[in-house]
């Protein structure tokens, strides 16, 4: 085998061992804003879509005007939620839960249910 073949084999080693860690899913350590608490104040049927966004900040998504909201939950190793902040084109990586909430035309909480997406089929 040439010299040139070996660097490529090489690299491409290198770049499948870099592509396999990169796949781990651990969770981070104690993220400062992370709360245990910080999805109890959703009540279905209580819960205006105005309340989340101050408390949860910018959705990851917003379907049909607001109707459906998404936000992207972390865990850290305390077992305590936090948002994580959606940047475009970003994958889901290292992002256990999905948070998808639905409202009322009035803007009420209508139903709620956090999506863990690593448990989801490829």
């Amino acid at each position: 085998m040439t010299l040139a073949g070996k660097t490529v084999l090489a690299v491409v080693a290198v770049f499948l061992a870099l592509a396999s860690v990169g796949c781990e899913t651990t969770r981070p350590q104690a993220v400062p804003d992370a709360s245990p608490d910080l999805l109890a104040f959703l009540e279905v049927g209580l819960t205006t879509r105005d309340e989340v966004l101050q408390r949860l900040g910018r959705p990851s998504g917003s379907f049909e005007q607001g109707t459906f909201l998404t936000y992207r939950i972390g865990e850290d190793r305390t077992n305590a939620f936090f948002v994580v902040e959606a940047v475009m084109g970003e994958s889901w990586y290292r992002t256990p839960y999905s948070l998808v909430l639905v409202f009322s035309t009035e803007g009420v909480l209508r139903k709620k249910n956090l999506v863990n997406v690593k448990d989801l089929p490829e």
